[in-house]
């Protein structure tokens, strides 16, 4: 009973941490789409994620990225759809659990090529620096820069007054060459190490696991 009632619950884990990893995804490919337009001109597409118009011979449609946009938005539908066939039974086996097999491993092909895409995408990006610099005007240095006041002994609030006050009445000006910010995550220690090494733990759990089953039902089978 214990078995049959766990049908589509796992299931339905496993594509919902899919769709979940999409929504992340899903923004950060809005984000490559937008600024990859020539307004922004932030980012740009190698020639190989894009695709030409029927009539306009200089037009670069960002095909790739929207379509994986897309099939984030598909793979939280394919996991409602298994949510939605499992849930509201009674215990044991039924037979609407056999229309799970078909979005089960839909959903993990759609998971599977969207992660493929985002592999070759990424490392192919093109950052336009200049662009980027410029549009980083002395603004979005004002909290930072409260911050460096109160390193120096002002209290926060004096220094939110200081820095607003600069910015009203044009006096506002960073040293950009000095900003740097130490905490975690900050422009001065992004904490990639700190990700890779619990991503590298987590690797490492994940294949002792792995191994752990594959011994038990080694030994089941010998049994």
């Amino acid at each position: 009973i214990d078995v049959q009632n766990s049908r589509g619950r796992h299931e339905t884990a496993m594509l919902q941490w899919a769709a979940s990893t999409g929504g992340v995804i899903e923004k950060f490919l809005w984000d490559v789409s937008f600024y990859s337009t020539e307004e922004f001109s932030f980012l740009k597409l190698p020639d190989a994620f894009t695709t030409g118009s029927s009539i306009m011979p200089q037009k670069k449609n960002p095909d790739v990225v929207e379509l994986a946009r897309g099939r984030c938005r598909e793979l939280r539908g394919t996991a409602g759809l298994v949510d939605q066939i499992a849930s509201g039974l009674p215990s044991s086996y039924h037979r609407d659990l056999q229309l799970l097999k078909r979005p089960v491993i839909l959903g993990l092909r759609q998971a599977d090529e969207l992660f493929g895409v985002l592999v070759r995408l990424i490392p192919a990006l093109q950052v336009n620096a200049e662009a980027t610099a410029a549009a980083s005007t002395d603004e979005l240095y004002a909290a930072h820069q409260a911050y460096v006041y109160v390193q120096g002994g002002l209290p926060f609030r004096e220094a939110y007054r200081k820095v607003a006050q600069q910015l009203q009445d044009g006096t506002f000006a960073p040293d950009r060459a000095a900003l740097t910010a130490t905490h975690l995550g900050g422009a001065g220690n992004l904490g990639l190490d700190t990700l890779q090494t619990e991503l590298s733990e987590a690797r490492t759990w994940i294949e002792a696991k792995r191994q752990a089953q594959a011994e038990a039902e080694e030994a089941l089978w010998a049994h």
